[in-house]
């Protein structure tokens, strides 16, 4: 387990859910920046990488978007390499 994973469990008593809803890869994106910008002071760029990266990510349907809208969205999200993403736009940028 990765350290800022056993923290947050530990911190919290084991009442911790390590998955992230979200209704496409703009909100995604959105959060990975929001969660790096919290730990990127008090963590190595591994120790944040590992956390990134080992969300489970559940798509979240926008009842305000068409239903080829959101299927257009859940395709996308499942095909987006948070790793990917995480190594090139936060931690070496």
């Amino acid at each position: 387990m990765n350290t800022i994973l056993e923290d947050i469990i530990k911190e919290r008593k084991g009442m911790y859910c390590h998955c992230l809803e979200v209704s496409s890869v703009e909100d995604l994106k959105e959060t990975l920046y929001s969660v790096f910008d919290e730990f990127k002071d008090r963590y190595s760029k591994k120790d944040i990488t590992d956390f990134l990266c080992s969300f489970e990510i559940y798509f979240l349907e926008d009842e305000s978007l068409s239903r080829e809208d959101n299927l257009r969205n859940e395709s996308l999200l499942y095909a987006f390499s948070v790793k990917d993403f995480v190594l090139e736009e936060l931690v070496n940028s």
